[in-house]
């Protein structure tokens, strides 16, 4: 894996982390002390996390340094699908029913499209 990949695999995998936890960039800025446009930048894959700083997020978000770094772990994959959609149902909590019947057609919506995609 390339510098660019790792950058763009550690700023998916913060950005994720972050989402998990429901801390804002601003929150997240303020725990590592940086400003909000680094955070951004970081979680773009534009800027680099510098050491100091991962540690710092990673103890915010209350994973592990290597839960961002290591790439070579499958279970990480299935850890970063288990944050998404654990963020999406944390979004969707409060919804009124007939929304989330709603989310579900859209849904099932892009799983058909994805699929069509991956056939065509």
């Amino acid at each position: 894996m390339n510098d660019i990949e790792m950058r763009a695999l550690i700023a998916a995998r913060l950005r994720e982390a972050r989402l998990y936890v429901g801390i804002s960039q601003e929150e997240a800025a303020k725990g590592v002390g940086v400003t909000r446009t680094a955070i951004v930048q970081i979680e773009k894959g534009e800027r680099r996390v510098e050491a100091v700083e991962l540690t710092r997020l990673a103890a915010l978000y209350q994973r592990p340094v290597e839960h961002f770094t290591d790439s070579g772990q499958e279970e990480n994959a299935a850890t970063d699908d288990n944050v998404k959609l654990r963020a999406l149902a944390r979004m969707a909590n409060g919804l009124e029913d007939d929304d989330i019947k709603e989310l579900e057609q859209f849904a099932a919506f892009l799983r058909d499209k994805s699929k069509i995609k991956k056939r065509g």
